[in-house]
């Protein structure tokens, strides 16, 4: 009676500790991420393309773009408007344009204030052009709110498609042609894998079984 008393109970430890192995533990916070180089020259693009995640990985709980890069060059204000066009604090602009999908990531865009440059007045007279030169200037932008993550989940890709640009001029064009930017951008995907059985969990499920077998082959030599 003791022996099969202390079997029952070996075998209901047994029991409880492979439900307890079975839940895996799960990584919360786990991150997948890849980088890529861009470089755009005045009006040309940089297309990039991404990975969307694999939703057989676990969960997907939060995502981020970030890039940092800079931008150079001199771009020619013209005052064809029929007006003066006016120079207010240029910034050099680097824009990431998501490519159609399920509910579209708005523009992500970073911009850095240029340097004060004596020979681009503060207007441009009617009729007239000037050229703003300015040097290397730092540029970093980041997301990591979004209206949906669905966007960004299946087993396709997706693109950004990277440009420069400059801000700040009014009631006249721009033409930034000798313009150019580059840098790096980092995509970075954080979910919750699914749980995957560890070792113990066949170890325990295998004493599990020996114990059952065990009581099964007594019983049966008992009733004999």
């Amino acid at each position: 009676m003791r022996t099969r008393l202390v079997l029952n109970s070996f075998v209901a430890s047994a029991a409880i500790g492979l439900c307890i192995a079975a839940q895996s533990p799960l990584f919360a916070g786990t991150i997948l991420s890849s980088t890529a180089s861009f470089s755009a020259s005045g009006t040309s693009a940089n297309v990039l393309s991404w990975a969307q995640f694999d939703t057989t990985l676990g969960t997907l709980t939060s995502v981020s773009l970030t890039f940092s890069g800079s931008s150079s060059g001199s771009f020619l204000v013209n005052a064809n408007q029929g007006v003066d066009a006016s120079i207010a604090n240029p910034k050099a602009l680097i824009k990431f344009q998501f490519s159609a999908g399920t509910s579209t990531p708005s523009q992500l865009s970073g911009n850095g204030s240029l340097s004060t440059n004596p020979s681009a007045p503060a207007t441009v007279t009617d009729g007239n052009t000037t050229t703003f030169t300015f040097p290397s200037t730092a540029i970093s932008g980041s997301r990591s709110a979004w209206t949906s993550l669905a966007y960004f989940e299946g087993t396709g890709s997706f693109t950004t498609t990277v440009t420069n640009g400059i801000s700040g001029i009014t009631d006249g064009s721009t033409d930034y042609s000798n313009v150019s930017a580059l840098g790096t951008a980092t995509l970075s995907y954080e979910y919750t894998p699914v749980p995957v059985p560890e070792p113990s969990t066949y170890a325990m499920a295998a004493v599990g079984v020996g114990i059952f077998s065990l009581i099964s082959w007594r019983r049966r030599a008992a009733s004999n």
